[in-house]
């Protein structure tokens, strides 16, 4: 019911104040959603809808292409990319990326892993094509779920803001770009200041 560009723009702004004050901050509010989507699994994985099926190599259904569930998946890889992006904020950067990058992948796999079994066992499959909501209708609350969604949602703009901002730098300090020195400027609490605000912008 609320107006969509009004909360694009709160977001928006949001999102760029916390980025421009600091990495450090948008990295805390991270470790806060991180918690909230946790929650938003508990949910879901602690409500048993009915006795399970039991028919998990049953054909699927038609019409879910590669393309959709890759858009389905994609996110969580995103997710990842982000965090290499931040890699000039690691102290130990060429340990940190390997272990981080490969850990994210193996959590994210076993996550989505789970729910298309606990999906399959646990709804027939013509209510998972049709319905999109169905997390939220089976899972114990509701409220934990729509957290961890607006909370996933509001950590990829985040993430975006800050992993981009550092990758501008990067091509600055190394003149690839044009303007580079225009993009260099770091504020004294080293936050790239300039690209910070032109990753904002576009």
């Amino acid at each position: 019911g609320y107006n969509i560009l009004n909360v694009t723009i709160i977001v928006w702004l949001f999102v760029l104040v916390v980025s421009y004050i600091s990495a450090q901050l948008a990295f805390r509010i991270q470790y806060l959603i991180m918690l909230l989507i946790g929650l938003s699994l508990f949910s879901i994985f602690l409500s048993r809808p009915a006795a399970p099926r039991l028919d998990l190599l049953s054909p699927g259904v038609n019409g879910m292409d590669f393309w959709k569930v890759f858009a389905i998946f994609f996110p969580a890889v995103t997710g990842i990319l982000a965090g290499v992006s931040m890699s000039g904020e690691l102290k130990e950067p060429e340990k940190n990326i390997p272990v981080g990058v490969l850990s994210a992948i193996g959590l994210s796999f076993i996550i989505y892993l789970s729910m298309m079994f606990w999906f399959a066992a646990f709804v027939p499959h013509q209510e998972l094509a049709a319905n999109t909501s169905i997390v939220l209708e089976k899972a114990r609350w509701k409220w934990m779920v729509v957290g961890g969604i607006l909370g996933a949602t509001l950590s990829s703009a985040l993430s975006m803001f800050v992993a981009s901002s550092r990758t501008l730098l990067a091509l600055s300090k190394h003149r690839v770009i044009p303007m580079a020195g225009y993009f260099q400027r770091i504020s004294p609490k080293g936050e790239p200041t300039t690209a910070i605000l032109f990753t904002a912008l576009v």
